[in-house]
């Protein structure tokens, strides 16, 4: 029965390591998500401005 018991507090302790471990992994992931959502939010607001220029910022072809 010691030995039983015994396993148990390991399985316990381990299972508990284990959910700290994930739980800090979650945690990272989450402010690596937002961080990612921002540079595309920046990265789409770049491209949609410089999308289309007026006609006098555009640079004529070599040919012209």
């Amino acid at each position: 029965m010691d030995e039983n018991l015994i396993d148990l507090q390991i399985q316990l302790t381990e299972q508990s390591r284990q959910l700290e471990d994930l739980s800090q992994e979650v945690i990272r992931l989450s402010k690596l998500v937002t961080k990612l959502e921002k540079q595309y939010t920046a990265l789409q607001d770049s491209i949609s401005e410089n999308l289309v220029k007026p006609l006098s910022e555009e640079t004529r072809p070599p040919h012209y």
